[in-house]
């Protein structure tokens, strides 16, 4: 009988100052904690997802030896943003065309659920339509949304997948566009 390959889990590992373990994430432990806590779940899902499309460009420029250019890009506020960070990354041919737009669809999720969840600022705007669903169901459409970018990205930035020489070319500039 062959040994079963165990499924392959993204892991993401958050450490305090000094190296303590303080965070695990994988697909399962972001599903227990929305399960408790779906703003809790979608906080930490927010600040993962962002920081994922900014470690794939950073791995990029580091592949390149170039990693000033990335000091640049962070520091200035005007282009140093999550849609900016995704375009650049789509650009370099970090991520298809497909993974682009369910980050940039996640992020308009995040943003309308960040800046105005309750529509307190937008609801007596002309042109604009009150959400006619629940909170709870604005929640679970981030948080799902965000769970397969998360589970996307992990198959990308890993090293090693799908395959060294893919992750290599992924992240030498071999399909810029």
């Amino acid at each position: 009988m062959k040994p079963q390959n165990k499924p392959f889990t993204f892991t993401v590992q958050i450490f305090d100052k000094g190296g303590k373990h303080f965070r695990k994430y994988t697909k399962d432990t972001l599903q227990m904690l929305y399960d408790t806590s779906p703003s809790a779940a979608n906080f930490e899902m927010i600040i993962v997802v962002e920081g994922l499309v900014f470690m794939a460009l950073r791995s990029y420029y580091i592949k390149a030896k170039d990693e000033k250019s990335y000091g640049k890009f962070i520091k200035n506020k005007k282009e140093g943003t999550f849609y900016n960070a995704i375009e650049k990354i789509y650009y370099l041919g970090i991520i298809d065309r497909v993974l682009k737009e369910k980050l940039h669809k996640y992020r308009d999720l995040r943003n309308e659920i960040a800046h105005d969840l309750f529509q307190m600022k937008s609801v007596l705007i002309e042109g604009v339509t009150f959400k006619d669903y629940l909170h709870s169901k604005s929640l679970e459409e981030l948080f799902e949304s965000g769970l397969t970018v998360f589970v996307e990205l992990g198959d990308i930035i890993t090293p090693g997948r799908p395959t060294q020489e893919e992750y290599l070319k992924r992240f030498s500039g071999f399909y810029r566009r």
